[in-house]
């Protein structure tokens, strides 16, 4: 009994000591954080190609996925930079799971783009104040669609016809400019159309325009 006893302490001890080298084992081997990779960048603007200081970027990678269509269910911020008045900014960017970069600075449209690069492009801002008159009558629920068509995105806004009288628009400065604006019986681009018409501009950047329209 004794032999078998000592036995029996001799496979307690390995079996203890086999587990606490597994567990040793999958520490080592765990997932560690991505460190990123650092990357000189210059943000200039659209048209001048001037640099842009103080654009606040924020790097994202993707944590989830959808697993039918691979599309990325959530993003995660993943660091910040600013850029110097020579437009230049040193920033981090994930190594693994890079979803997308965006740009942010007051009088500038929000850019975001999904790919690495060491020079990037944002457009200056710029706007229109649109004084809406007419003598005709309209159904009560109408509502405007307005479209701003700028050389590269476009932007829609929608507003009821009959609560309005003047309405500030953003145009995207340094550039052409369509703002295509569309009548409808209600919020419905499918109801009838009861009036359109189109206004082509060329705003300088972070300039203020006025335009009466009558509808």
């Amino acid at each position: 009994m004794k032999k078998y006893g000592a036995y029996l302490t001799i496979l307690l001890f390995a079996a203890l000591h086999i587990s606490c080298s597994i567990d040793t084992d999958f520490l080592d081997f765990e997932p560690k954080p991505d460190p990123g990779k650092m990357v000189l960048l210059k943000v200039k603007e659209y048209k001048t190609n001037l640099p842009v200081a103080d654009v606040w970027i924020t790097t994202f990678y993707c944590n989830r996925y959808d697993n039918e269509f691979g599309t990325c269910t959530e993003k995660i911020e993943f660091s910040t930079c600013m850029t110097d008045l020579e437009g230049k900014s040193n920033c981090n960017f994930p190594e693994r799971s890079f979803h997308r970069v965006l740009f942010e600075k007051p009088g500038y449209w929000l850019k975001q783009f999904d790919e690495i690069k060491n020079e990037y492009m944002i457009e200056p801002e710029a706007w229109i104040d649109i004084i809406f008159t007419t003598d005709k009558e309209y159904p009560e629920n109408s509502t405007f669609f307005v479209t701003v068509d700028g050389e590269n995105i476009y932007e829609t806004s929608y507003f009821e016809a009959n609560n309005i009288s003047t309405e500030r628009l953003t145009l995207f400065g340094n550039q052409e400019n369509i703002i295509r604006w569309r009548l409808f019986e209600s919020f419905n681009a499918s109801s009838d159309l009861l009036n359109s018409g189109s206004i082509t501009l060329n705003p300088d950047k972070f300039e203020i325009l006025t335009y009466t329209l009558n509808y």
